[in-house]
Parts: structure tokens; sequence; C-alpha cells
């Protein structure tokens, strides 16, 4: 036990000094972290000691990778890291907010924790109580996040004053997400099917395959020695559980919706990035073709001018006639 604890560790702090924000390195990690579930206290941990003295990108990607557990336990239903993950969630987002050192990795914590708050990604008590640590002064620097502001308008107020005396010029605007970006923000927090939508729809099928059997029933096609027996259906059970598959399909085909419109903007975005890029291979296609039309004039006028030889023989020429 204690050889594997040993390799454990050394083989946790390899990974999460080499982590990326690549999306299979996410994955791997991930996957790794789900696979070492009974060490979650001590991964985690490890995780809270690496926050101080990470870059401001690395602090990005273990949000990253926290995020990804949580979702894919809530999905699960299989909490191992999520209890210790809600202690070190309001410290890492205290950590990446209170200094921000660039205001695109501030934006995209930002716009994961909305995420959160509107598809309800995580419970409400962990929301909460995450979104209690984005310090105040953040969302007057980021006024567009100020939904997820938990403080009291006290402490909103004199955080505005504050920042507005310490400002000269207008802060400037964050950078905006890329769409592949924000399809990537948006897949991290699609909620996946969870246990009672597989129940529920499980009950429906069974409510819907007795009511094939009532339909369907001819007791002349019945043998003799054939047992019948009584069905009983609730039609208000029936009708519940209808409405809340219903309810499960309309968000799912509103989140697909939202989905499918980033795709689009990413393609648009695709598609005049190589419309621009075509324009410069265009005007370097006609620089090229100046140049190399002075450089055949230049040639052609070097080729027709006498050489050093050529000239001192007509100087040499010219002085005999002379003297002649």
């Amino acid at each position: 036990m204690l050889f594997r604890s040993v390799f454990v560790i050394e083989e946790c702090v390899k990974r999460l000094h080499s982590i990326n924000g690549s999306s299979q390195c996410i994955t791997d990690m991930t996957q790794w972290m789900e696979e070492n579930s009974e060490d979650a206290k001590r991964i985690v941990e490890m995780i809270r000691d690496m926050i101080p003295t990470s870059s401001y990108q690395t602090k990005l990607h273990l949000f990253y990778l926290a995020n990804s557990i949580l979702v894919r336990e809530r999905s699960n239903g299989a909490f191992f890291y999520t209890p210790y993950l809600a202690d070190l969630l309001p410290y890492m987002i205290e950590q990446s907010l209170t200094k921000i050192e660039n205001p695109d990795i501030a934006q995209r914590i930002l716009g994961v924790l909305q995420l959160w708050k509107n598809k309800h990604t995580m419970g409400r008590s962990m929301t909460a109580k995450v979104l209690k640590s984005i310090p105040v002064s953040v969302f007057s620097q980021y006024p567009q996040f100020r939904e997820l502001n938990k403080h009291s308008p006290e402490e909103t107020k004199e955080a505005e004053q504050k920042y507005l005396s310490t400002t000269s010029i207008e802060a400037p605007k964050p950078k905006p997400l890329s769409p592949l970006e924000d399809i990537r923000s948006f897949l991290e927090s699609f909620p996946g099917e969870d246990e009672t939508a597989t129940r529920s729809r499980r009950q429906v099928e069974m409510k819907l395959s007795s009511l094939r059997k009532i339909r369907d029933y001819d007791p002349t096609t019945m043998d003799e020695d054939a047992e019948e027996y009584e069905v009983v259906i609730d039609k208000s059970t029936v009708r519940l559980l209808c409405e809340e598959e219903e309810s499960r399909c309309r968000k799912e085909q509103t989140l697909l919706s939202e989905l499918s419109d980033l795709l689009d903007k990413a393609a648009q975005q695709n598609e005049t990035e190589a419309d621009e890029d075509r324009e410069l291979l265009s005007q370097c296609s006609v620089s090229m073709t100046s140049i190399t039309k002075n450089n055949e004039l230049l040639f052609t006028s070097s080729a027709k001018r006498p050489g050093p030889e050529l000239e001192e023989a007509e100087i040499g020429r010219a002085s005999c006639r002379e003297r002649v």
C-alpha cells in the first residue's frame, strides 16, 4: 500500500505540472483521476498546493480540469472528488480573480461559472458558494457578469466607487472569446443524462408496453390454458412521467439549438478568416510579381552597361586619337 501511495504522488505531480488546455489533455487527466478516485482527497490537496505558485494560464487549466471532473461525476452519480472540489473551488476562484493578470482568462472562468448558473450544471448550494467567492471588484470590470454577483448592494457600490476612483481611464473591454472557445466551454458544461431521467424513461416504456398489450388483446388467439391477468395503470402517474420527459426533451432541444448557433458562428468566422487569407495571398502575389519585374529590369540594364575593362579601352583609344 505504501508503494502505491508513492507511485500515485509521483504520477500525479508529473501529470498536474504538464497539464495544458487541450481537450485531449483534460480528458486524459479526468480519466486518470477517475481511475485513482480512492486518492481523491490527496490529489485535490496537491492541486490546492499548486495554485499559489502556478502561472495564470495553468490556473485556468486546473479550473477546466475541476469542471470536467464535476460534470463527469454529476453525470455518473459517483461523487468521489465533488466534496473536496466544493471546498477547493472558492479558493481557486478567489486566487484567480483577486488579481487579474489576463482579462481573457478571467472572462473564460466567469463564462463557465455563468453556464453553471444558467444551466444548473452544479447543485444550488455549491454554485452559490463558488459565486460568493468571486471578488466584488470583478463586477466593476466585467459588468456583463453582474448576474453572478452574490455580494450585498453596499459592498457592490463601495467596490464600484473604489474602482472608478483608481481608474482614470475607461477599463479596457475584455477580449471576447473566440467561437471555438465558446463551443468548448459550452460542451464542458453540457449536462449529461442522469439516472433519474433513465429510470423515468424506462417506466414510460413499460407503461407503453402494457397499453399495447391491452390494445392488441384478442381472446380468440389465446390458448385454452392461458392465464388472464389485470393490468392497472394510473393515468396521473403516466401523465407526470410524460411531462417530465417532455420537459427534459425541450431543455435538450434548447441546448442543441444553442450549440448549433455556436457552430454556425464558428463556421462563419472560419470562412471570413479564409477570405482574409486569400486576399492576403493575392496581395503577396501582386507584390512578388512587381519585385520579379523590377529584378528583370535591373538585370537587363546591368547586362547592357559596359564593364570596367571596356570602359578603360575606350578611354585609351580616345587618348590616342587626341595625341594624333
